[in-house]
């Protein structure tokens, strides 16, 4: 029975990711001793889209850049170990691209509904102010109108009693125009039927013979 090949590729891939690990980042860009011509940006952006991978006009972002790894992982030329590294890579890409994407999202909703819950709280504190002031403006305006409504029942009430004296002195009035007796002339034939008092008949008579008398006097 022959012996399973897995310890020798764990060991295998245990002492690449040792040797790894004490490289750089410069180091592995660098790539030195590596046949490879891609060591810069530039570099593997043409490589890519010579390959029709990516195009020149299009944003490179990591979902794309996860499928063009499972593209180089469908192929049977590379060894199994190469292949698995790098689908597993492209699955870890594109999981962190959908983590990004989520968190981007609640990001920007958590911003407005923080910016929606401001404007909010913002507009329930003017309206509370609003009808605060409005309540306080109908007590003012309940407040006058009572104010003129007493005015008003004071000033009806004085016209009233102003209107009851008027009336008491034009009553008054006309009783005592009416008690005064008219004085209408008098006909001769009525003051010939008046009776006269006896010493008012003397008196007349009196003088009826005083103007028949003949004044003599001596010189």
């Amino acid at each position: 029975m022959s012996q399973s090949p897995v310890p020798t590729i764990l060991n295998t891939r245990q002492k690449t990711t040792t040797a790894t690990l004490r490289k750089s980042r410069k180091d592995l860009e660098d790539a030195n001793g590596l046949n490879t011509t891609i060591r810069l940006k530039k570099q593997a952006i043409a490589y890519l889209t010579a390959g029709d991978y990516i195009t020149p006009s299009k944003q490179i972002d990591l979902h794309i850049l996860s499928h063009i790894l499972l593209q180089f992982g469908v192929t049977n030329k590379l060894l199994k170990p190469i292949t698995d590294s790098i689908r597993a890579v492209a699955f870890l890409m594109e999981d962190t691209y959908t983590q990004q994407i989520t968190d981007n999202i609640a990001m920007r909703v958590n911003a407005q509904l923080t910016n929606h819950m401001e404007t909010f709280a913002a507009n329930v504190n003017n309206m509370r102010d609003m009808v605060e002031h409005v309540t306080r403006a109908a007590k003012s305006v309940m407040g006058k109108m009572d104010e003129l409504n007493d005015q008003f029942q004071e000033t009806a009430n004085q016209l009233a009693q102003a209107m009851q004296e008027l009336t008491e002195k034009a009553t008054a009035t006309t009783n005592t125009t009416m008690s005064i007796p008219t004085k209408t002339p008098i006909t001769y034939a009525a003051a010939t039927q008046q009776h006269i008092h006896p010493d008012c008949t003397a008196i007349i008579a009196k003088g009826q013979n005083m103007a028949k008398q003949i004044l003599i006097q001596k010189d």
